[in-house]
C-alpha cells in the first residue's frame, strides 16, 4: 500500500503541470508574493480578492482545475488512511467513556470507507463534466466524446464498491452478516454479561478486519491503477482546451 500511495502521487506530474501554468499566467512578481498566491488557492484564504485582480481566464481555469485535482487527491488520501486504520484498534481508556469498542472502531472507519469512495466519484465525475462543459463551449466535439466516455469509465470504475455499499451513502447504514453477529455478541457479553459469546465476537471481529483489509487493498489498487491512466489523459485534454 505505501508503494501505491507513492505511485499515485507521481501519477501523470499534475502538480508540476499545475504549478508550471499558473506561473506562466502571472511572470513579473517575487517569489514571496507567487509562494503567497499559490497558498490562497490551496487554503482558499482571499480567493475572492484573486479573482478580483488576476482577470486572465486562464489562470482561473487552471485555478478550477487545480481545486478539483487536490480534491481527488484529498479523497485518495483518506482512503489510504481507512486501510492502515483498519489493522489495530488503538485501547485508549477514554475510548470506553464514548463507547468505543473494537467493533465500533471497525464498523466507523469501514463506513467512512465507503463513504470517501462515494466522495471520490463525485468528486472525479464533476472534474470530468467541468472539462466536458468547456470543451462544448470550445466546440471541440472530439474531447467532449472522450469525456463522456470517461465519465461512464469512471462510473464502471467504482461500480463493484458502490455493489459493497447497496444504497446511497446518506439513505441506509452499510449492513454486513458478520457485522451483525458481531454487534448481536457484543451486546450480549456487555449487556447480558455472556462472556461465553466473547470467542465469537473475537472471531467475527478477526473476520470483518481481514476481509475488509483485503477488500479495500484489492479495490485501491484497481483505483491507483485507473487514475494513472486518467491522470495522463487529463494532463494532455487540459493542456489542449487552455
Amino acid at each position: 500500500m505505501i508503494g501505491l500511495r507513492k505511485e499515485l502521487y507521481g501519477l501523470g506530474n499534475l502538480t508540476d503541470l499545475f504549478v508550471a501554468k499558473y506561473r506562466s499566467t502571472i511572470p513579473e512578481i517575487s517569489k514571496a508574493e507567487y509562494a503567497k498566491r499559490l497558498e490562497n488557492i490551496l487554503f482558499g484564504e482571499g480567493a475572492h480578492h484573486q479573482h478580483s485582480s488576476l482577470r486572465d481566464r486562464k489562470a482561473r481555469y487552471w485555478q478550477e482545475n487545480f481545486r478539483f485535482y487536490t480534491e481527488v487527491l484529498a479523497s485518495h488520501e483518506r482512503i489510504f488512511q481507512a486501510y492502515g486504520l483498519l489493522w489495530k484498534f488503538p485501547r485508549y481508556r477514554y475510548y470506553n467513556f464514548f463507547g468505543i469498542n473494537e467493533l465500533a472502531w471497525i464498523r466507523y472507519h469501514i463506513e467512512f470507507y465507503l463513504q470517501e469512495n462515494y466522495i471520490l466519484n463525485l468528486r472525479t465525475i464533476n472534474w470530468l463534466k467541468y472539462l466536458q462543459l468547456r470543451a462544448k463551449r470550445k466546440s471541440n466535439q472530439p474531447f467532449e466524446n472522450l469525456l463522456t466516455r470517461l465519465l461512464a469509465r469512471t462510473d464502471k470504475v467504482f461500480e463493484n464498491i458502490d455493489k459493497i455499499r447497496g444504497q446511497h451513502v446518506h439513505m441506509n447504514r452499510f449492513e454486513q452478516k458478520d457485522i451483525i453477529s458481531a454487534e448481536t455478541a457484543t451486546f450480549l457479553i456487555s449487556r447480558g454479561g455472556l462472556k461465553k459469546m466473547t470467542p465469537l465476537m473475537n472471531l467475527s471481529l478477526s473476520k470483518i478486519s481481514i476481509e475488509w483489509r483485503g477488500i479495500v487493498k484489492k479495490n485501491t489498487q484497481s483505483m491507483v491503477s485507473y487514475f494513472g491512466k486518467l491522470f495522463g489523459s487529463l494532463a494532455k485534454i487540459m493542456v489542449l482546451l487552455e
